[in-house]
């Protein structure tokens, strides 16, 4: 007897925003939509049995539903491709697979021949997935659609397979530009299952293992080549937290297109903005806008190097969260910028308004970009910094006036007051005030600006507005 519970969650399960649209069926080499793999698997679901369950439930109190779509996704058993393209050797593409064109040439016998070959004999699948034959590029939904749904897309295929097409082995993976490429980021993080092939499709790993990211060894080196913490490389759930550690993962890597650099960042904070191609660096700023008042967390300010065109209090990209872009660590400890700063903060794309603690400090020298400032009236000292832009800051302009905003001060009993800690360090905006601006204006620095503080301080806050 069919239980109507399988059957509903695999119904779920196979909608298109949870697996691709379409797939190559591995045994006739050919595209097949969705409708054709809810018929081939259809049977078997519908013979799916208690004593099934009760032989998958791993522990005493595991839900029956997460039960389930373990059995769900054993039967539904597709393979995914992860990979760079390379446009003089992927030449097969979408048009080419949709049609009755031979299965051979270069771009067929390279990547994708091993790839449906891994696949089908080593993973037993009967179906697969690639973004080059899969996907209709010609189609803006078609394209919109992969964008926004890479992540479950990923995270639900039995296998991913990963080509680094240059690396000869795990210990110098780091190197291949699979690293360094925007969507890979995703691809690497969603899949629960995964095998790397280095050059020549030659395993980075022992054959015999099916799994590379539950081999601990190998998940170490995967860890330092990606920059990534293990634990979420083996295990990594998307949302709106953690922002600035996460876009750190993202600041080395790049995009053909301006706005993927954005979209391709959607599904790790399970965000949603519309696609717009043409855009340009407004898509990350829009992503910010959406995820920032989410989070809660006041370290999402502590980036350096150019800002955004299209907001002042944004970078134009994940690279401004760098490493290069501190000479000092932020502080670790799990929350801790959840528990610090301006939780009412407002930000949009025309403005952003934000409590902190204005400290005025002494002004560069004059034809110097870089400059130790010194706070006026508190025992602190700062980091050195360098200006990008030390032609628009001149001590010689009347009343010119320079200051840091501190950005995660503590909290105290008084919603208006806040207290700066003996010892501890603190981050800060570094900022410019002229006889023509009506308030504190952002300036742009190489370096995220630190402050040392020497002695406790209880202090008003000032709401500052970018």
């Amino acid at each position: 007897m069919t239980i109507s519970e399988v059957v509903d969650i695999f119904e779920d399960y196979t909608r298109k925003e949870n697996i691709p649209v379409r797939f190559i069926d591995l045994d006739r080499l050919c595209l097949v939509d969705i409708d054709a793999i809810r018929n081939a698997h259809r049977p078997v679901i519908e013979s799916i049995e208690e004593a099934d369950i009760e032989r998958h439930t791993s522990y005493a109190n595991q839900r029956r539903e997460d039960v389930i779509r373990t059995i769900v996704k054993g039967v539904i058993k597709y393979a995914i491709l992860s990979h760079t393209l390379r446009r003089d050797l992927d030449r097969f593409q979408y048009c080419h697979m949709a049609s009755d064109a031979p299965r051979t040439g270069p771009g067929w016998h390279g990547k994708l021949e091993h790839f449906c070959d891994i696949a089908r004999g080593s993973f037993q699948c009967r179906f697969a997935w690639a973004d080059i034959v899969c996907i209709d590029y010609s189609n803006q939904l078609d394209r919109e659609l992969a964008t926004q749904c890479l992540f479950d897309w990923y995270r639900n295929a039995y296998v991913c397979i990963a080509h680094l097409s240059t690396a000869s082995d795990a210990s110098d993976m780091g190197h291949d530009a699979w690293f360094y490429r925007g969507f890979t980021l995703t691809e690497l993080l969603a899949p629960t299952r995964m095998k790397f092939y280095g050059a020549g499709w030659k395993a980075l790993n022992d054959d015999y293992i099916d799994n590379d990211k539950a081999d601990g060894e190998f998940l170490e080196l995967l860890s330092k080549a990606s920059g990534i913490p293990a634990d979420d490389l083996r295990t990594f759930w998307p949302g709106p937290d953690r922002i600035r550690h996460k876009l750190s993962w993202a600041s080395r890597r790049d995009t053909s297109r301006v706005e993927d650099k954005a979209y391709c960042l959607m599904a790790m904070f399970d965000a949603r903005i519309p696609v717009n191609y043409g855009e340009g660096e407004k898509a990350f700023a829009r992503l910010m806008v959406d995820v920032i008042p989410k989070s809660g967390e006041c370290d999402v300010f502590a980036w350096a190097g150019p800002c955004s065109h299209d907001h002042p209090g944004i970078p134009p990209s994940p690279a401004g969260f760098g490493e290069h872009h501190r000479d000092e660590q932020l502080n670790v400890t799990k929350h801790h910028y959840r528990l610090c700063g301006d939780r009412s903060l407002s930000i949009g794309l025309d403005h952003l308004r934000i409590r902190v603690i204005i400290l005025e400090i002494s002004l560069p020298p004059e034809g110097r970009a870089s400059y130790k400032p010194v706070p006026f009236i508190h025992s602190a000292s700062l980091s050195e910094v360098t200006l990008l832009h030390p032609q628009y800051l001149s001590d010689t302009e009347l009343n010119t006036r320079m200051a840091v905003g501190v950005i995660d001060y503590g909290w105290t009993a008084s919603p208006d007051k806040c207290i700066l800690r003996k010892s501890d360090r603190y981050f800060c905006l570094l900022l410019h005030k002229s006889s023509q601006s009506e308030g504190w204006q952002k300036v742009l620095t190489e370096k995220v600006v630190f402050l040392s503080n020497g002695q406790e301080l209880t202090q008003e806050l000032e709401l500052l507005c970018i």
